[in-house]
């Protein structure tokens, strides 16, 4: 009997033991799982463990794409058939899933059967690294040419609460205004605390939720939903100001503004409740790289260090203007060293290249500097420089020819030879230059028969020239015309060593 009893009792245990086994494999799926495809190319196999973060690939457009994006699924289990598929919003956050910020191309139901959804960057350049917005490991990494092409598939490890259906998704900044705001598990007072935030600290949500007795801002930390009062509902205390940020115009452009109204300055959240960094006074000029309209103004935006700012231009209604700004959108971009030649009073260097730039100075008639390149924009062909760390620009003449500022000859030196030697003038009229061009202005013209040191020569625009150092300047004189040998300004020999 009792060997009979024994092997029942381990033939049960054994029954339990399978049995837990099952319930723990099962348990191990609650979290979900993640798919991510249409990449051009997967940096990770099967088995990687990922977190949120990890470069997963290349956004791109294989498989059954029309487009460069990701295509975002989640699924509880690891069947992926369609009637198992789930808004993938309500579990992951899904502006985690590229390196850079990302809005939706094509929304869960956009067209018949889509059960994902893809997603592109903000700035619309179609570019970016696909990231894992969880922690877990790569199960599958594969290809399907008619399909998902490029495709990962991540096993979630850790807990995916899926979200309240009725957050309202609203992307926005807060601001602390009470010591002590909270950042919760649950949008409850018997919540699990996480953290305390002091005041002034900035942060970034993607919705909130009216529920028990609070509105709550609400965003995802890695796999977790986490919460943070706002506000009592009947407004008896208030936590932080908030600033949903609708996007208008969104724009990424590359451009210079000069601050014109004293107090424009610079902000962490593009709304009048946002806290500014530093105020500008009026004249100061910088750069951003991109502008939209939202709550009320068009802001300008750009990065410094790790931090995006903000700063307001003007206000929609045009009431306050805080700024000009001048995108720059450049035209036959050439990298060019070369002279100018001064030849209308009052042309100078600006830090912007338009007609609302700054001057830092204006020069006279005759002035003689050098460029190292130019371009056409805001209707002006300008010439560039570098002065200390600062990149400078001069009009060279509007576009319509109605106005014209300098004379500019580029210096394509051929034959450059390091040589000393002496110049004998042999025409009268032949002179010392500060440019290398038949627009370059004379320094003095020598007499027949005069002599002079050179210290090398080379070939460029139509003429070969000497050239030599007087004091901290470099001067230049025509001794030929090439492939003209009736025409010679002077001889030249080399010194005997």
């Amino acid at each position: 009997m009792d060997k009979i009893l024994n092997k029942v009792l381990s033939a049960f245990i054994v029954f339990i033991v399978l049995v837990s086994s099952v319930v723990t494999a099962s348990a191990a799926t609650d979290s979900g799982y993640v798919l991510l495809a249409h990449m051009s190319d997967k940096a990770v196999s099967v088995g990687t463990k990922v977190k949120p973060g990890t470069v997963l690939g290349t956004m791109g457009m294989t498989g059954n794409a029309t487009v460069e994006h990701v295509h975002v699924e989640y699924t509880l289990t690891s069947n992926n058939e369609k009637h198992n598929r789930l808004d993938p919003k309500k579990y992951i956050n899904i502006y985690q899933t590229l390196d850079k910020p990302s809005k939706i191309l094509c929304d869960v139901g956009c067209y018949t059967g889509h059960k994902g959804v893809d997603m592109i960057p903000s700035d619309g350049s179609y570019s970016a690294k696909v990231i894992s917005p969880v922690n877990g490991v790569v199960v599958e990494s594969g290809v399907q040419k008619a399909g998902w092409g490029n495709y990962v598939r991540i096993r979630i490890e850790g807990s995916t609460t899926p979200k309240p259906d009725n957050i309202v998704w609203a992307p926005g900044y807060f601001s602390v205004t009470e010591l002590g705001s909270t950042v919760q598990l649950s949008p409850s007072e018997s919540g699990k605390v996480v953290r305390k935030y002091k005041k002034d600290y900035v942060g970034q949500y993607d919705g909130y939720i009216d529920t028990n007795g609070y509105r709550w801002l609400t965003w995802t930390e890695g796999n977790q939903r986490v919460y943070m009062a706002q506000y009592v509902l009947n407004w008896s205390s208030v936590y932080a100001d908030a600033a949903g940020v609708k996007k208008v115009n969104e724009t990424s452009e590359t451009g210079y503004f000069t601050v014109s109204k004293i107090g424009a300055g610079v902000q962490v959240m593009p709304s009048e409740k946002g806290k500014f960094v530093r105020k500008y006074q009026e004249g100061y000029v910088g750069q951003y790289d991109g502008y939209f309209d939202a709550n009320g103004y068009r802001w300008l935006t750009w990065k410094e260090g790790d931090q995006r700012v903000y700063m307001a231009l003007y206000s929609l209604d045009w009431s306050s203007i805080y700024a000009d700004a001048a995108g720059v959108k450049k035209v036959n971009e050439t990298t060019e060293t070369g002279y100018f030649t001064v030849t209308k009073i009052g042309a100078g260097v600006q830090v912007v290249p338009s007609e609302k730039g700054k001057f830092v100075r204006k020069y006279q008639e005759g002035y003689v500097g050098q460029y190292d390149g130019y371009f056409d924009a805001n209707g002006y062909r300008w010439l560039t420089w570098k002065e200390g760390n600062q990149r400078v620009y001069m009009a060279l003449y509007s576009l319509d020819w109605s106005s014209i500022y300098a004379d500019a000859a580029g210096v394509k030196k051929t034959n450059e030879v390091t040589e000393n030697g002496t110049f004998t003038v042999t025409k009268l009229g032949a002179g010392v230059q500060v440019v290398p061009s038949e627009k370059g202005q004379f320094v003095r013209r020598y007499q027949e028969g005069q002599e002079g040191q050179y210290d090398g020569y080379f070939d460029a625009n139509g003429y070969r020239w000497v050239t030599w150092k007087e004091g901290d300047r470099r001067v230049y004189m025509a001794i030929h015309v090439i492939n003209d040998s009736n025409t010679i300004y002077a001889k030249i020999r080399k010194n005997p060593n």
